[in-house]
C-alpha cells in the first residue's frame, strides 16, 4: 500500500541489539535506538508523528511517506522474523523480536 496524506499503513520491527532495543519503521525509513523496549516504541510514535505533521504542513514532502531504511536494515525487516521462525523450529530462540503491523494513520486535525 502506497501511503498519502489521506491514509496509510505504518509497520516497526523492534530487535533487542546488545543492552538495548533497535527499532525499523519499513514505510518512514528510519530507524531508532534505545534502551528499553518502552523508550524505543515512544521514540518510534514520535517521529512518526512528527513527520505526518510535516508532511500535513508541507504537501510538497508526500513522497517522504514511502522512504525505505537503508538497505541493510530494510532486509533486516524481512529476514529477522524468518530467521526467528526457523531458529525456533530447530532449537530455542533466545533473542526477542516484535513485529509492530497495520499501525493504521488518519490525517491530524488541528
Amino acid at each position: 500500500m502506497k501511503n498519502t496524506l489521506k491514509k496509510g499503513e505504518i509497520h516497526y520491527l523492534i530487535l533487542t541489539k546488545g543492552d538495548g532495543y533497535l527499532g525499523i519503521c519499513k514505510e518512514f525509513g528510519f530507524v531508532e535506538e534505545a534502551k528499553t523496549e518502552k523508550e524505543l516504541i515512544k521514540k518510534l510514535f514520535k517521529s512518526s508523528v512528527l513527520l505526518l505533521d510535516t508532511v500535513q504542513k508541507h504537501p510538497h514532502l508526500e513522497p517522504s511517506l514511502n522512504v525505505r531504511p537503508p538497505f541493510r536494515y530494510l532486509m533486516l525487516f524481512y529476514i529477522a522474523p524468518l530467521w526467528g521462525s526457523i531458529t525456533s523450529i530447530f532449537s530455542k530462540f533466545n533473542g526477542e523480536m516484535k513485529l509492530l503491523t497495520q499501525a493504521v494513520y488518519t490525517p491530524l486535525t488541528i
